[in-house]
């Protein structure tokens, strides 16, 4: 049987990301790609399936990750993701850093910004 691969491209927010639709038998199959600090976790031989929030500023870095299971499915588990992520970059543009790092407080503030998520 053929299968054809498109690509469609989506803009989301500031984020651009591409969408992959596989057509077989007349059935669509849309997965979507990674983007810049969000990453797609989709192998079969493991347990986890979403996407992993990863952004380092000034020497620190937040990892988060967004199980499909958690959120219902992968779209929605990417919203909220890309919702945490755009929090996230607001309040560490935002808050003070000593000698070019952030402070404890600023670390503990993120990390429990991302808790919530």
């Amino acid at each position: 049987m053929a299968e054809k691969r498109l690509a469609a491209l989506e803009i989301t927010g500031r984020f651009l990301s591409v969408k992959h639709l596989t057509k077989h038998n007349n059935k669509t199959n849309m997965t979507m790609k990674s983007i810049k600090n969000l990453t797609r976790f989709t192998y079969d031989t493991s347990a986890f399936l979403g996407w992993r929030l990863s952004i380092t500023r000034a020497g620190a870095t937040f990892t988060k990750y967004f199980s499909d299971k958690k959120f219902g499915d992968e779209k929605k588990s990417f919203e909220a993701a890309e919702t945490t992520l755009a929090e996230l970059k607001t309040f560490l543009d935002g808050s003070k850093r000593v000698n070019g790092k952030h402070t404890a407080t600023t670390i503990r503030k993120g990390e429990k910004l991302l808790g919530k998520a």
